[in-house]
């Protein structure tokens, strides 16, 4: 088989499977390569790397990747609907062949969103633009649905702070995390904030895995381990290690060591091992100063400026910590981020502040201070670095967390595809795997039309629905799929999620249209071929006679299936036997 092509891969179903196939099909492809690698006066808008949803009247923060042939200056757009969201002019570097740019827009009023990204052609330093000979190429489509819908944090705090009032303040304008809190006042009475009824954590902290696991994170501040019970404590470690939620732990008289924490249950999901005494007093109120190590510096969520220096310089500045408790060891594979200077005289080594790690499917933290209130406290009140470590720190616990229902499709945009593979996991109230043989889901065309689809229960995932859907028009498609029922009288209320895309048609081979000599180097290495570039094509003739298929072929067959053989070795046998007797010797 000889195949003469660019190497370009438009049907993205070239997985395992499929090179195992073509090995296994014992037929050599010779390739030959045929086109440029890349075009100098080409501009290609190649991906756009966004959300899936985002809050009403937020920012939304795009990456763009852009590949293109010279430098200079271009413009990008992001229109919807022909109304113009945002335009920014971006400098293309020079000796480069692609490079990614920051977009930011505004993501407006609540609905589903069509989107068009679009890049113009750099124009020259002598002010001369240079055509672009593939146009096709410097538009994306994107859907954003844009909702309000905000991730919810449950709260735990034994005792009236000035830490619970500032951590809630500092959320109150941030429309993408609901702060549910649980403040004990006294030893038997709780005060609720940010519940959504009644109901809502009426017998105080959550009795059951189901009312846990409702929560996209959880914070324990200064509340001793004991006042939970053994079933609510495994529920809490569990949360991080089956329900895929992140799990927050904060300083405090009673947090952390000095709260019995190292001898529950729940110090399995900790990042670190604390001080395990009874008499551990860990808690001191003594002012620390914060002091970001590397890894901190270059965590995107700890960055309290925009540039590097500027950060360097906001973390130097903030004012000492209001008091600092001992985090303990941290374990292997934790991480730590901030650290703190020491407290106690005599001791030079910096401590610990904030650890993290990954645990089951989720997250830990543990923050060695409930003191961070003076940072808001001894700074002017327009500055936001308080408010902007909170609030980047909470985005960070519940962007991670696994939903209870994801419904994903392989890629945003499918070109010159005539379907899509749809893929959904799905997870009982309490985060086991969804046993149902068959997922109903809905179908919503380009004209608004709907239909079922039935997605069915792979063997190999428990849990994961798989199926396709027919794409005959263009235009923006969605799948929307809900959790089954939980019995006859449901506790909970069934959870929903779709996933929006988009279908073209005839613009397929203008995007990547450079030569991909690797894929074709690859596919023939992998059947036994040869790569050719064009330029060496008068040599395939050559290549054929002395590279084909009958001279490469083995059959191998077992000896002992083959009467003759299989004869001649039993005389072979005999007449050893024979000589063996005659000389006498074994």
């Amino acid at each position: 088989v000889v195949l003469v092509s660019d190497g370009a891969d438009n049907s993205d179903k070239l997985d395992a499977g499929w090179w195992q196939s073509l090995a296994a099909a014992g037929v050599p492809v010779h390739t030959v390569g045929i086109g440029q690698a890349s075009d100098p006066a080409d501009l290609e808008l190649a991906d756009v790397s966004l959300p899936d949803r985002a809050h009403p009247d937020t920012e939304v923060v795009t990456q763009l990747r852009i590949v293109h042939g010279r430098g200079g200056l271009a413009r990008v757009r992001v229109t919807s609907q022909g109304e113009l969201l945002a335009a920014e002019d971006i400098t293309l570097p020079e000796g480069v062949s692609q490079s990614v740019h920051t977009l930011r827009f505004s993501s407006g009023d609540s609905g589903v969103k069509q989107l068009e990204f679009s890049v113009e052609p750099p124009v020259a330093v002598d002010e001369v633009a240079v055509l672009d000979p593939v146009t096709e190429n410097n538009r994306q489509p994107r859907v954003l649905q844009v909702e309000d819908s905000p991730k919810r944090v449950l709260y735990v705090e034994g005792e009236p702070r000035w830490e619970y009032k500032f951590l809630r303040r500092a959320l109150d304008d941030d429309p993408a995390i609901n702060v549910v809190s649980l403040l004990r006042t006294s030893p038997n009475k709780f005060y609720r904030q940010g519940v959504l009824d009644a109901s809502e954590l009426a017998n105080g902290f959550p009795e059951t895995r189901e009312q846990l696991f409702r929560y996209d994170a959880v914070i324990i501040g200064s509340f001793d381990a004991a006042e939970l019970s053994t079933a609510q404590q495994s529920a809490l470690r569990d949360f991080a290690n089956e329900r895929g939620g992140s799990l927050l732990t904060l300083g405090g008289q009673q947090g952390l060591a000095d709260g019995g924490w190292a001898r529950s249950v729940v110090a399995a999901a900790m990042p670190v091992v604390l001080n395990s005494r009874l008499t551990a007093n860990t808690f001191v109120r003594k002012r620390a100063r914060v002091l970001p190590i590397l890894a901190g510096f270059r965590t995107p969520w700890l960055q309290l400026a925009d540039t590097d220096q500027a950060n360097l310089d906001a973390w130097r500045g903030l004012p000492e910590l209001a008091d600092a408790q001992s985090v303990g060891q941290p374990k292997p594979g934790a991480l730590t981020l901030l650290e703190r200077e020491p407290v106690t005289p005599g001791n030079t080594r910096t401590e610990p502040l904030l650890v993290m790690q990954r645990y089951g499917r989720g997250q830990s933290f543990v923050l060695g201070t409930s003191g961070t209130w003076r940072w808001q406290m001894s700074l002017p009140s327009e500055d936001q670095r308080h408010e902007r470590f909170w609030r980047q720190l909470l985005g960070v616990l519940v962007e991670q967390t696994v939903p209870r229902l994801d419904v994903q499709v392989s890629r945003p945009v499918f070109r010159d595809a005539d379907a899509a593979s749809i893929s959904v996991v799905a997870y009982q109230a309490n985060y086991e795997n969804l046993t149902d043989a068959v997922l109903p889901a809905t179908l919503t065309l380009p004209d608004g039309s709907s239909s079922s689809v039935n997605l069915y229960l792979d063997a190999e995932h428990p849990g994961r629905y798989v199926g396709e859907v027919a794409m005959n028009e263009d235009g923006p498609y969605s799948i929307q799929a809900t959790t089954p029922l939980d019995g006859e009288s449901p506790s909970l209320a069934p959870v929903n999620n779709e996933y929006w895309w988009v279908s073209e048609s005839g613009n397929a081979e203008s995007y990547n249209a450079g030569l991909n000599s690797a894929f074709l180097q690859r596919v023939a290495d992998t059947t036994g071929g040869s790569y050719l570039a064009i330029e060496d094509v008068d040599q395939l003739l050559t290549t054929l006679s002395q590279e084909n298929a009958a001279l490469k072929r083995e059959n191998r067959l077992p000896l002992w299936n083959m009467l003759f053989f299989f004869l001649c070795l039993i005389v072979a046998k005999g007449i050893e036997w024979a000589l063996r007797l005659r000389w006498k010797r074994l």
